[in-house]
């Protein structure tokens, strides 16, 4: 991987420096395209990616996205990308396939028009200002619904979420509109599923839930910051948009990916634990009666700062994942994990590069159907809460008819015990 963990385990969070990766251009036919004006003390790291996917070494390029400077730029990536996602493998392209037009409209198409409304907000930070170019951005944003809805109607029980536009973003903008839709599904049924079973997205909270058992395992005192009654929903933003949501700047999301791509789903909560840990002296020097503040607490910890060292950041992920991997995580909080979810069946790059769609649709399926049934549970628990509240106060006003009626049946059930001389 990329360097070793300094002495003791800790997290060396010592600096280093990125390069960047130009902002898209835009062709005639509203692509974008990378500008190139790389520094030549890159060449080498992309001669060593290309060769990477040369040979389809698909462990080359999982430790050179941990390293320095990544795949470098996006011409580099639309070459790598594929690889990790398997959407370049002649096995893993679907074959006579009806065109997606003529598939019935997905539901999150019809509902509220929500994936039309979505896409009128993308491309917000990049490509290039919104206020520049109107028609081609009009254009990226036409094109970019075209892939969002051809995978939502190929996989019709997919459940869109808000966020899912800006994942389908970051895709579009580097492997262009023939090879993302592919891509998308693949990264849709793959490694984002546990995100699209169920519209309350209930699938996400096995992720956030390891945030904390992480943070305990790195940094005691970190952990002792979190509030007693943290919300379920920390981080969810950064998990279910891979980061797209949050990092506005386009080199630092594009290089981030190399990394995510290259690693387990989970990395992307060991990756929102460093940012947890990067702020540590931030945290450290609030006011001391937020501390006890659940609601200032949670908001707190949702913030998220934009990064300014993208290549640090990542080799502490590297370090913690490493130093703390899942399996070792205290309170057993791996052990709840489900086994098709995509914490479970992406651990290993390599295989999941391997995976199909079909097997994704399986694994989808499978763990749509059992938060359901938890979803259906929970609802009468609920209901039989609020009726056991509705009785005790009846309870309560009628307790001495109530009791006498008590005693007469217990004295019946016991007369006719006695006639039936009944043994236990």
């Amino acid at each position: 991987m990329a360097e070793e963990a300094n002495a003791g385990g800790s997290l060396n969070l010592a600096s280093s420096h990125s390069e960047k990766t130009s902002l898209p251009a835009i062709d005639g036919s509203c692509q974008a395209k990378p500008q190139h004006n790389q520094h030549n003390s890159f060449t080498e790291q992309a001669r060593l990616v290309l060769q990477a996917c040369h040979d389809n070494n698909v462990d080359a390029l999982i430790e050179l996205a941990a390293s320095k400077g990544g795949f470098v730029n996006d011409d580099v990536r639309k070459i790598a990308w594929p690889i990790l996602i398997g959407s370049n493998l002649p096995s893993n392209i679907p074959s006579k396939q009806v065109p997606w037009q003529t598939l019935p409209q997905h539901y999150y198409e019809i509902n509220n028009e929500q994936v039309a409304k979505d896409v009128a907000r993308s491309f917000v930070y990049y490509p290039f200002p919104e206020h520049d170019r109107p028609k081609e951005l009009e254009c990226l944003r036409k094109e970019l619904e075209d892939v969002i809805v051809e995978v939502l109607r190929r996989h019709p029980r997919l459940a869109y979420y808000q966020g899912f536009h800006e994942i389908a973003q970051v895709l579009f903008l580097v492997l262009g509109k023939e090879l993302s839709p592919l891509a998308l599904r693949r990264i849709s049924l793959l490694r984002l599923r546990d995100h699209l079973l169920i519209d309350d997205q209930m699938g996400t909270i096995p992720h956030l839930r390891l945030l904390a058992p992480i943070l305990f395992a790195a940094d005691k005192e970190v952990f002792g910051l979190l509030p007693p009654n943290p919300h379920p929903n920390t981080g969810i933003q950064a998990v279910i948009t891979l980061y797209a949501h949050d990092i506005h700047n386009y080199a630092d999301i594009a290089r981030l990916w190399d990394f995510l791509l290259a690693s387990p789903a989970v990395m992307a909560v060991y990756f929102y634990a460093v940012i947890m840990l990067d702020r540590k002296e931030e945290l450290l020097s609030l006011d001391p009666d937020y501390y006890g503040d659940d609601g200032i607490m949670s908001t707190i910890f949702q913030k998220y700062p934009q990064p300014k060292d993208m290549d640090r950041l990542i080799f502490a992920a590297t370090q913690l994942y490493e130093q703390h991997p899942p399996e070792r995580l205290p309170f057993h909080a791996w052990s709840k994990v489900s086994e098709t979810s995509v914490l479970v069946t992406t651990i290993d790059v390599t295989t999941l590069t391997k995976q199909t769609l079909e097997e994704g649709e399986v694994w989808h399926e499978k763990d749509r159907k059992r938060l359901l049934r938890v979803k259906a549970f929970n609802g009468m628990v609920k209901i039989a809460k609020r009726h056991w509240w509705v009785y005790r106060r009846s309870l309560h006003k009628h307790r001495r008819p109530l009791m006498f009626t008590l005693a007469v049946a217990v004295g019946v059930v016991g007369l006719w015990l006695g006639r039936r001389r009944v043994i236990w």
